[in-house]
């Protein structure tokens, strides 16, 4: 008969093994759906990802989480999510997706969406615009209020008229709340 565990390692034993370590430096990772064989287990790449990320190699991380990101399953939503977490300071505009949209009087409305399972605040966001005389016009604002997980938050230029062929919004910066 099969054991009722799929992974070359039973996750019960590394329990008991790390509970049992006199060390009090240490750190025990299971890891869901992985065998816990890390050179030959499909989702190795997240605990490079991770490995690399408690040494500091921020951009080694990314790539290994990138390569599980879009998997599926719980190591891939997993990937996505700590890759999320390391690219929000750098690269904010990758993690938080913004849309443009016409308001009844024809003004741009800038809206962004925290895909992130955290709550995302300090969010910056940069419009250049130009209008129809060809005057190019910059915004630059703040949305005051945190964005809980899911949630879109949007503002109004007072820019336009808005065509919509284009989104001339930028997310510039943003951070995880505390």
């Amino acid at each position: 008969m099969a054991p009722a565990f799929r992974c070359l390692v039973d996750p019960a034993g590394a329990r008991l093994l790390h509970d049992k370590a006199a060390s009090e430096d240490k750190t025990l990772k299971i890891y869901p759906d992985a065998f816990h064989e890390v050179f030959n287990d499909p989702g190795h790449e997240i605990v490079l990802g991770d490995i690399e990320a408690e040494q500091g190699n921020t951009e080694k991380a990314m790539e290994h989480y990138a390569v599980v990101a879009n998997s599926g399953g719980e190591i891939g939503e997993a990937a996505t999510h700590k890759l999320q977490r390391l690219k929000l300071p750098s690269s904010p505009g990758e993690v938080i997706p913004r849309r443009c949209d016409a308001d009844s009087s024809g003004n741009l409305v800038v809206s962004v969406k925290n895909t992130t399972p955290w709550a995302i605040e300090g969010v910056q966001i940069a419009v250049t615009y130009t209008d129809a005389a060809g005057r190019a016009q910059v915004v630059r604002q703040t949305i005051p209020n945190r964005i809980p997980p899911g949630e879109i938050a949007s503002f109004n230029t007072g820019l336009g008229p808005y065509s919509g062929d284009s989104c001339p919004a930028e997310v510039t910066a943003a951070r995880y709340a505390e």
